[in-house]
């Protein structure tokens, strides 16, 4: 049985090509800027995977105030449609008889709210006002309310008698942050037990890293042996890095010593893994709770940050 397509790929993509001299109708270029609009909300939502606030919608207000001030802003909601505010708004505080919590809330406004309006010279009498500039919709949400991805919410405030309790919380608020990936590389290195106590000079050049990044290596004895596995086990167990850079690093394994001529000429394979962060929104990386299997050490001078 076929398996359908994803939601979103449901209804076709139909390119809108142009030629010299072509008669075009506003309906090839609603179609050509509804494709358009749905490849960046389908880039924003499974390539970013995110939604929240990005720039602005400050909120202002002060204890007693009967209106909350709200600044431009851009924002995008868990649809990855873009919410948009161009102007400062003063929006009045709900009239309630006792103390209570709410959430003021942006929200997208549908397309038909801009469809079929009156003509904008007749409107407004020849004035600049333009009753289709894009404007979100503003809501006042309980917490049972709140439907948080569709509610952007912009502030927590309490109110009683159409005025606020207290100044805006600000703490509700979530912001939208760009999906940021680490450059990560990974390659092998063989050497033998004895080039492994003076140290091992791995060479990582052509993973391409601008900075030092978090180095791990893992030993690995190049045989299929259980005897060899276990010497490397018992290798690996004192084995560090030092002098990490982004073009390489020397893997140290002093306890070779111990095992005397035996495991000097033993041929062992270093794997090694390389994350080097990248700037931008990503929360600070705690390898320690990432990397847990056997064999694998925490370079140097990223023990020293930890």
């Amino acid at each position: 049985m076929k398996k359908r397509p994803p939601r979103e790929l449901q209804i076709p993509f139909d390119r809108v090509t142009y030629r010299e001299g072509q008669l075009l109708t506003s309906r090839d270029l609603t179609d050509d800027f509804g494709t358009a609009q749905r490849l960046r909300r389908m880039h924003t939502r499974f390539l970013h995977d995110t939604w929240g606030i990005g720039l602005g919608f400050i909120v202002d207000a002060q204890a007693g105030y009967d209106a909350v001030h709200v600044g431009p802003g851009y924002a995008i909601d868990s649809s990855a449609r873009e919410i948009l505010l161009a102007e400062d708004l003063s929006i009045p505080v709900p009239v309630t008889d006792t103390a209570t919590d709410l959430l003021l809330v942006a929200g997208y406004q549908p397309d038909s709210a801009y469809r079929n309006l009156p003509d904008i010279a007749r409107l407004c009498g020849g004035t600049t006002i333009d009753p289709r500039d894009e404007h979100p919709l503003f809501n006042w949400r309980t917490p049972d309310t709140y439907q948080p991805g569709l509610d952007v919410a912009l502030a927590h405030l309490r109110v009683q008698d159409g005025g606020l309790v207290s100044p805006p919380d600000l703490s509700v608020r979530r912001y939208a942050a760009r999906l940021v990936r680490p450059h990560m590389a990974t390659g092998t290195a063989e050497t033998t037990g004895r080039n492994l106590i003076d140290g091992v000079k791995v060479d990582t050049s052509d993973a391409g890293f601008a900075t030092t990044p978090q180095y791990f290596a893992r030993l690995d004895a190049d045989g299929d042996s259980g005897l060899l596995e276990l010497i490397a086990q018992f290798v690996a167990n004192s084995a560090f890095i030092q002098s990490a850079d982004a073009k390489g690093f020397i893997y140290f394994a002093p306890d070779l010593t111990r095992l005397g001529g035996i495991g000097l000429e033993l041929k062992f394979v270093i794997t090694w893994l390389g994350v080097e962060p990248v700037t931008g929104c990503e929360p600070t990386p705690n390898f320690f709770r990432i990397f847990t299997f056997a064999g694998v050490l925490l370079s140097q001078p990223a023990l020293a940050k930890a």
